[in-house]
């Protein structure tokens, strides 16, 4: 049980779900860990720590970020066009910009906004699923500071009949699936 619960704590701190936050480590979103974990001596999350190389990023949300573009499988969605929404989680370091009180020293979030609208507005494919990597993939690419980064892309007025939801999808990846 105890290698089981080092695998279980592993995989939750690899995909982003085990986050530092008042001064302890906790899952998001909070859940309660199987039995099998509060039997581990991992159990605590500071010893979580030594089970990753990774070390606990912080994270910039960005929310609402609009576009209108030329994505989708219809000839209509690709020639008129429609509009999306994306929201961005980044994780850094933002511990050098806590003391310094610096921009230099951080992620200048408005560049990241004006990358995703503009391969919204100007990224022509038929797939939202090759939308949504193209933005994941050009923010690691173009930003050193940032080592994961997860992209919701939205449709929130898709062409389908009798259907007033949004279609999303959701992609998370690290700089090491690059």
């Amino acid at each position: 049980m105890e290698s089981l619960a080092k695998v279980f704590f592993a995989l939750l701190w690899e995909k982003g779900l085990m986050l530092k936050g008042k001064g302890k480590y906790q899952t998001f979103p909070p859940f309660p860990f199987p039995d099998f974990c509060k039997k581990s001596s991992d159990y605590t999350f500071y010893k979580m720590h030594t089970i990753s190389s990774q070390t606990f990023m912080d994270c910039i949300y960005l929310t609402g970020i609009r576009g209108y573009g030329y994505t989708g499988y219809l000839q209509e969605e690709q020639v008129l066009g429609q509009w999306f929404e994306v929201d961005v989680r980044l994780w850094l370091d933002i511990s050098a910009a806590a003391k310094t009180d610096a921009i230099e020293d951080t992620l200048d979030y408005r560049s990241v906004i004006s990358l995703v609208q503009h391969l919204v507005k100007t990224s022509k494919f038929a797939l939202v699923e090759k939308l949504v990597t193209v933005i994941a993939d050009s923010i690691l690419q173009q930003y050193d500071r940032i080592t994961q980064v997860q992209v919701t892309l939205s449709k929130p007025s898709a062409p389908i009949p009798d259907f007033s939801g949004k279609i999303s999808i959701e992609l998370t990846k690290s700089k090491s699936d690059l």
